[in-house]
């Protein structure tokens, strides 16, 4: 498993994100650590020598832009059309859709300071990987970021391709077909 911490790296709550891959290893899995701020290379490698890709939660802009300067997006893309699967939590799945500016009420945008205009949020599109067509909405009735769930759900009220998910439910999306699953039974079709 190629284990990309990247979006923990900004938030206070992060190191609770990274404690997943030594639960991973816990379970048997062979974990690599891919730090996307490392050499292109050795990214590039890493990121090729994965059976499975987990991009674990934090902050989405920060993730995204990560994966754009280490020139991840097309290898995770191109990993994902011949079949590796790619597992997203919060961040992870955010940055799966075609777009990420809808998760701007529960992430901050974390620009670098040479680039930093006011007000950034929704001032220029933010692709994502392009996986899906869907957009995760995670931590829907979650104590910390569930009230920013419930506003960007009202946001896009009525908009098909929003997917709202608590943070015990994942969504399979294999063969054309979409399964909503509890984490810990996608955990054991992982293990």
């Amino acid at each position: 498993m190629g284990f990309v911490p990247n979006a923990s790296l900004v938030e206070p709550y992060g190191f609770a994100n990274r404690m997943t891959a030594p639960w991973w290893r816990a379970h048997g899995l062979d974990v690599r650590i891919i730090d996307l701020t490392g050499p292109r290379a050795r990214v590039a490698r890493l990121l090729r020598g994965c059976d499975l890709v987990y991009v674990c939660g934090g902050n989405s802009f920060h993730l995204m832009r990560c994966l754009r300067d280490a020139g991840a997006v097309p290898l995770i893309r191109g990993l994902v059309s011949s079949g590796v699967p790619y597992v997203g939590e919060s961040a992870g799945a955010v940055v799966a859709a075609p777009d990420i500016d809808y998760i701007a009420p529960m992430d901050v945008r974390h620009e670098p300071a040479t680039t930093l205009r006011a007000p950034l949020m929704r001032e220029t599109p933010t692709p994502g990987l392009a996986l899906t067509r869907l957009h995760v909405v995670p931590h829907v009735g979650g104590r910390l970021l569930g009230a920013a769930a419930d506003d960007i759900l009202r946001m896009h009220a009525g908009e098909s391709g929003y997917a709202p998910l608590r943070n015990d439910e994942a969504l399979l999306i294999e063969d054309g077909r979409m399964r909503r699953l509890t984490t810990g039974s996608l955990a054991a079709r992982l293990l």
